[in-house]
């Protein structure tokens, strides 16, 4: 591992291959788009192709290279760009092991349940180590799976996570006293689960199983997946779904589509949008 120099500026979205094309050419190791100041985040899914009209027409692009170019990048990026507009950053060797743990903090979700990483973790604390399989608690959709699971425990004894991932939903329940399972289609998730299970000292059952393999409803059923798996999901989460249904990792847009598909057979309890993101809260009304 060794040092790296970023380079960032503002642009209109035209010049962003010229920049691209210059910072290549002095090696650099990585380039990064984001939204310029001011801008949000557009959200979309990896399979769709973004909405020219909609994406704005300036945005930051920040490139990372070798500290010893820095002069020369500099030089070459002059003949096109403002050098005014450049913000350079040197990130040194021993920064890197660190950095990203500023990143993750402990998350209090309730009196009862509070998700952190290893490094911060407290007595009683749900620890999920940051890795290979998405959940941490800190995205929103996450978070809002996670107060609906600590406000709904009490009530339930069963618990089915839908699309595993890290298991940090299915070991919230089982933190809170449910039967649970958990599954994904990513044998790397489940494995992670299993790991992050044991971690804990809690018991839940992992597998790549598929939806329709389970047969019994449950309690409670969670599922933080895009809208379009969800979609089609749709009947077999229906089908399981004992007393709550709790739906997330929605974009807000995408929301009326799985409305669509789950409003007729369950009694909607909450749609609440957080950053772009929708989770909708279902009840079974024939059982609870």
């Amino acid at each position: 591992m060794s040092d790296w120099l970023s380079v960032s500026i503002e642009l209109d979205r035209d010049q962003i291959p010229l920049f691209t094309a210059s910072a290549l050419q002095h090696g650099a190791g990585g380039i990064e788009e984001a939204p310029a100041a001011g801008d949000k985040l557009i959200l979309t899914q990896p399979w769709e192709r973004p909405n020219r009209e909609a994406t704005p027409s300036r945005c930051r692009v920040t490139a990372w290279v070798k500290p010893e170019v820095k002069e020369d990048i500099k030089a070459t990026l002059a003949t096109h760009f403002n050098l005014e507009d450049l913000v350079f950053h040197l990130a040194i060797e021993e920064d890197w092991d660190n950095m990203w743990k500023q990143h993750h903090h402990r998350i209090p979700i309730s009196d009862t349940l509070t998700v952190s990483p290893p490094w911060e973790a407290e007595a009683g604390d749900l620890i999920i180590p940051p890795g290979n399989a998405f959940g941490i608690g800190d995205h929103p959709t996450t978070r809002a799976c996670l107060e609906a699971i600590d406000e709904l425990a009490k009530d339930n004894s069963t618990c089915l996570d839908v699309g595993c991932g890290s298991g940090i939903l299915a070991l919230a329940a089982a933190h809170k006293g449910l039967k649970v399972d958990g599954f994904d289609i990513d044998p790397t998730s489940v494995k992670a689960a299993i790991e992050n299970a044991s971690i804990n000292g809690l018991h839940a059952k992992f597998s790549n199983r598929s939806l329709q393999d389970f047969s019994e409803p449950r309690d409670l059923v969670v599922a933080n997946l895009f809208a379009e798996v969800l979609s089609e999901m749709a009947p077999e989460l229906i089908r399981l779904t004992g007393k709550h249904l709790v739906l997330a990792g929605i974009m807000e847009s995408k929301a009326n589509i799985v409305r669509g598909l789950i409003d007729p057979h369950l009694s909607l309890e909450s749609a609440i949008t957080t950053d772009g993101w929708t989770c909708l809260r279902y009840k079974n009304d024939s059982t609870v």
